[in-house]
């Protein structure tokens, strides 16, 4: 199978911004949720600068009390550039909050996206991209709120390269709904200008995102 098309392994990793973090919190042992997400990196298209309409729907499962697995299926990439795309990934919550003190939640994420970028020759392929989190959180608000912030790093092997971006987002929760809003800042080291998708960074540098999330969780301990 021939290597999909593509200007940059940034161009790729842009894909994988189009969902809010899968760690920041364990979810609990026992504990299922079913999550779904909207929004993506900030281009200008369709009269104006806008997240691109990027998406993906999921489950989620606390393993233990302080272990998650996810997996989730990036939809839009097939319907918006002929990309099939899936992840999934471990999360681990390894520090619990004291005061001021932030708790600390660990993740590892592995994407997949196959088919075709455009018509013409290679006639498809395949790119593995793998993303570590790490997520400092912080209760307010009666526990209704979760603000939290961390780096990310999507990796790839072959060939070698390695696209950071930070994020920064709150979680909302209303009983077992988790409504999630995220800002994150893609590939800041990268000059956007030399880009062929015209993104809004900060200045020249990266492209912002901006993502919608809800989350239903059941089972579990009530």
């Amino acid at each position: 199978m021939h290597r999909p098309r593509t200007a940059s392994v940034a161009a790729f990793a842009i894909l994988t911004g189009c969902s809010v973090s899968r760690g920041v919190r364990p979810l609990g042992d026992g504990v299922t949720a079913l999550t779904a997400t909207a929004g993506g990196p900030i281009t200008d298209y369709a009269g104006g600068m806008k997240p691109l309409p990027l998406g993906t729907a999921g489950v989620a499962h606390g393993l233990t009390d302080t272990v998650d697995l996810h997996g989730a299926i990036n939809w839009s990439t097939l319907a918006l550039f002929g990309l099939f795309g899936a992840e999934a990934g471990v999360g681990w919550g390894f520090l619990e909050q004291k005061g001021a003190a932030p708790a600390l939640m660990a993740d590892v994420t592995f994407d997949l996206f196959a088919g075709d970028l455009s018509s013409g020759e290679p006639e498809g392929g395949a790119r593995l991209f793998t993303e570590l989190d790490l997520r400092a959180s912080w209760a307010w608000g009666r526990h209704r709120h979760l603000v939290y912030t961390g780096p990310t790093a999507i990796l790839q092997v072959e060939p070698g390269a390695v696209v950071p971006s930070w994020s920064l987002g709150n979680q909302f929760t209303l009983r077992r709904l988790d409504l999630i809003t995220e800002v994150r800042w893609l590939a800041p080291f990268d000059n956007n200008k030399a880009a062929t998708i015209d993104y809004l960074g900060i200045g020249e540098a990266g492209a912002l995102s901006v993502q919608l999330g809800a989350r239903y969780r059941f089972g579990g301990a009530r």
